[in-house]
């Protein structure tokens, strides 16, 4: 039982070391160019079928995972902002 519990325990660290260097990584991304982004990718959604149908006939497929990952990475950035300046 004590192996389970240190190979989870290291488990849980590595984990936890991940999560942070990906926070890091997150906070050197401005919070306005991944609202510009979003924007970009719902404007792109809202307008290629008027003005490109064939480029999104093609491509199409793809944007609404791109926004909705785009959407997520914003809201990570915003939260993890929040909790650099102390904020609950």
């Amino acid at each position: 039982m004590g192996a389970v519990t240190s190979a989870r325990g290291t488990i849980l660290e590595l984990t936890k070391d991940q999560i942070m260097s990906i926070t890091q990584i997150a906070l050197f991304v401005p919070v306005a160019d991944v609202e510009d982004l979003v924007r970009e990718i719902a404007r792109t959604e809202a307008f290629s079928p008027i003005f490109d149908p064939t480029w999104f006939q093609q491509n199409g497929k793809h944007i609404g995972g791109h926004l909705a990952l785009a959407r997520a990475f914003l809201t990570f950035r915003k939260s993890i902002a929040e909790i650099a300046e102390g904020s609950p």
